[in-house]
C-alpha cells in the first residue's frame, strides 16, 4: 500500500510495507497520532557532536577566548564521558548530566557556565536533528535549580581611588590600573592595546 497525502500540512509520498488496507490504517493512525511517521534516528558521536558545534562556533566568529574555554569544558565532558561509557549524543539525559556534576567539586557558578556550554551543544544537535528540540531544553533545564551567591561590587569613589593608586608598588600594574581608569577599557581589550595606539599628547 502506498501512502500519498498530507501529514501535518505536509505531502507524504511513502510505501507502507504492507498489502493489508487494515494494518495500513493502523500505521497512518500511528502516524497521525505521533505527528510523524516514525524515522530512525541518526547515531552521532558526542565527540563528532563536540567537534562540529566548535567549527560552527568558529564560524560564527566567536571570540577565541570564547571557543578556548568550550573547547576545554567539552574535552574534559567528554572525558568524563568515556569513563562511563555514555557515547552517543542522544544518550545524554537530565540522570546522566546529575552524574557528571555529582563527580565534580565545582563552585555553582562554574556549574552554571558548564550547563550554558551543554545547552550549547544540545541546541546544536537539535538543529542537526540528532535529538529533539524538547530534548534539547529540557535535559538543562530539569537539572535542579542553583543557588548562586553574588557579592555585589562597586566603583571606587574620589577619595578612595587615590589611596588604592598609592598601595601599587609595581609601576606596571600602576601604568595598567590608569589606563583602565581614565580609557573605560575592558581588562581583556586593554592587555591587547598597542602601543602605538596611546596619545603622549593629552
Amino acid at each position: 500500500v502506498l501512502f500519498r497525502s498530507t501529514l501535518n500540512g505536509k505531502y507524504m509520498r511513502k510505501s507502507l510495507k504492507t498489502l493489508s488496507w487494515e494494518r495500513a490504517k493502523d500505521i497512518i493512525d500511528e502516524w497521525e497520532a505521533a505527528g510523524a511517521p516514525k524515522a530512525k534516528a541518526e547515531v552521532v558521536l558526542i565527540t563528532a557532536a563536540m567537534k562540529d558545534c566548535l567549527a560552527e562556533c568558529r564560524e560564527r566568529a566567536l571570540s577565541a577566548d570564547t571557543i578556548s574555554n568550550h573547547t576545554y569544558f567539552f574535552g574534559r565532558f567528554q572525558r568524563w564521558c568515556d569513563v562511563n561509557n555514555v557515547k552517543n549524543i542522544d544518550e545524554i539525559t537530565t540522570a546522566v548530566l546529575l552524574q557528571y556534576f555529582g563527580s565534580v567539586k565545582h563552585k555553582p557558578n562554574t556549574k552554571m557556565t558548564e550547563r550554558r556550554q551543554l545547552a550549547l551543544l544540545l541546541d546544536f544537535a537539535a538543529r542537526k536533528g540528532w535529538i529533539t528540540k524538547k530534548d534539547s531544553v529540557s535535559i538543562v533545564d530539569d537539572l535542579p535549580k542553583l543557588k548562586i551567591n553574588q557579592v555585589p561590587t562597586d566603583y571606587l569613589d574620589q577619595t578612595e581611588f587615590p589611596l588604592f593608586l598609592n598601595a601599587l608598588t609595581n609601576s606596571h600594574t600602576r601604568t595598567f590600573t590608569l589606563l583602565l581608569r581614565w580609557s573605560g577599557l575592558r581588562i581583556t581589550d586593554a592587555l591587547k592595546l598597542e602601543r602605538r595606539r596611546i596619545d603622549n599628547n593629552g
